[in-house]
């Protein structure tokens, strides 16, 4: 274990672990993945607001509306000025106020503070999404994307892109390839039946979870690692699929209202009022419970990989496994996790935890 804090840290602090491509400026080595957390300097020296990763990629959402990459050296070279650490993506430089931002593998997807939505098309540029309203969210996937656009008093989810699987209902119907943005009817009429508005969405590898303001969980799209909540002998037609794209699910079987989600390529984990849920890594099983040791009060989840995230009150990090290249994590049998040194972020108290892939970032409150 630590003996003292390694770093101080302020508001926005940046960190990252798990992949050596990230903040370090080394080449991809065997080791690639075998990395204990450090702090990230972003350009300026400004604070994060929001960090995302994709597959050894990252993509920063500054505490001034900037929008900062870094990532591997052989994906989108010509968009890092420096790939090793995070620089400014020179066309939304002093141009426009980023508001959000997601990434998957080399799809980029950028909201501005105005609502306005773009994405990538090249190695070096971007281009306006034409949507028929001001977006409020946005989700990226692998060249899948959504957002939720307000049209009149109404607001509606759209997706567009193309998927990686013949047969996804990544976009709740039969056809893996919508090239221009439309209307994922099936969910903006569930919605309107309810009387729901969404409050979250995300989307990694064409598997899809959104959330709506009271509570409930819809999952669609691609189940390869039961990470949907569904488990995968229960499936029809294909496997690895939520794939009766007219009735996604609802997961009734957590019995709680939830407040947040995380996933990750193979982790779905769940925050709801009464208790924290999980579901993924090949597992035959629904969402099952976890709980914290000494009765601990769950702040935030968060996922990444194989990893989901449980951070309490007191700032603790739990995992449900070791952090790669740290041997001397405090492990609690009973609720089978392990407590990430909290020294490792300089003694302050972590808000949030990202990492689609093998890469993780937290921030700092």
């Amino acid at each position: 274990m630590l003996s003292k804090c390694l770093r101080n840290t302020f508001s926005g602090s940046l960190f990252s672990w798990g992949n050596n491509l990230i903040g370090r400026g080394t080449e991809l080595s065997a080791d690639v993945f075998a990395t204990l957390p450090i702090k990230i300097a972003l350009s300026n020296n400004l604070a994060a607001r929001k960090a995302t990763s994709g597959f050894g990629q990252g993509i920063f959402v500054t505490e001034n509306g900037e929008l900062q990459l870094c990532g591997s050296k052989n994906i989108w070279t010509d968009m890092w000025l420096k790939p090793e650490t995070p620089n400014s993506l020179a066309v939304f430089k002093g141009e426009v106020k980023v508001k959000d931002a997601d990434l998957d593998q080399s799809h980029i997807l950028v909201l501005t503070e105005d609502g306005v939505v773009y994405q990538s098309i090249s190695k070096t540029q971007m281009s306006i999404v034409e949507l028929p309203g001001s977006s409020r969210l946005i989700a990226a996937g692998n060249n899948v994307s959504f957002a939720v656009v307000k049209i009149g008093k109404e607001e509606k989810l759209f997706g567009w892109g193309v998927t990686n699987f013949e047969n996804s209902s990544v976009f709740c119907q039969h056809y893996p390839e919508q090239k221009s943005p439309s209307e994922v009817f099936v969910i903006n009429q569930l919605l309107k039946k309810t009387g729901e508005s969404i409050k979250k969405i995300a989307v990694v590898d064409d598997s899809v979870v959104l959330l709506t303001d009271k509570g409930t969980l819809l999952t669609w799209g691609n189940n390869t690692s039961a990470c949907l909540g569904v488990p995968r002998s229960e499936l029809s037609l294909i496997e690895n699929y939520v794939y009766e794209p007219s009735n996604p699910l609802k997961l009734a079987n957590i019995n709680d209202s939830v407040i947040d989600f995380a996933l990750s390529q193979n982790i779905l984990v769940v925050q709801g009022k009464n208790g924290v849920y999980w579901c993924g890594l090949e597992n035959r099983f629904s969402l099952r419970s976890v709980s914290l040791p000494d009765n601990g009060k769950i702040d935030k989840v968060g996922a990444s990989h194989n990893h989901f995230y449980l951070i309490d009150s007191n700032g603790k990090i739990f995992t449900n496994q070791p952090i790669p290249g740290e041997k001397d994590l405090k492990f609690y049998g009973k609720e089978n996790l392990y407590e990430i040194d909290q020294r490792y972020f300089g003694c302050s108290k972590i808000k949030s935890i990202e990492g689609k892939y093998h890469n993780v970032f937290a921030i700092s409150n």
